[in-house]
């Protein structure tokens, strides 16, 4: 339901642009903090999308967050892929959250 948490051991995904990678070698390798900075329409918090949503495969979940994202994607993007038990313990003294929308 609305606003309930993720379970710790699920994962969510970030669509990121070519200026929010950290390259090694012409390869992503990490996302800078650019990627997670909300957009216009995330006042009221950043969006980011629940991979176990579309099922166990990590391919299909991830061909899943491809086909719902609402931004232009282009083929030098990437999607940032983290683990939800690693936020909230990260996020701990931010009192950060991830909840279903």
């Amino acid at each position: 339901m609305k606003g309930d948490p993720l379970p710790a051991e699920h994962h969510v995904a970030r669509h990121c642009r070519n200026k929010d990678l950290i390259l090694t070698n012409g390869e992503p390798t990490g996302v800078s903090e650019s990627a997670f900075e909300p957009k216009p329409d995330e006042s009221d918090g950043l969006s980011a999308n629940w991979l176990e949503f579309f099922g166990d495969d990590r391919q299909h979940n991830v061909a899943g967050v491809r086909s719902v994202t609402k931004l232009t994607v282009k083929r030098s993007h990437r999607i940032a892929i983290l683990s939800v038990g690693v936020i909230t313990l990260a996020g701990a003294s931010a009192n950060l959250r991830v909840c279903r929308r």
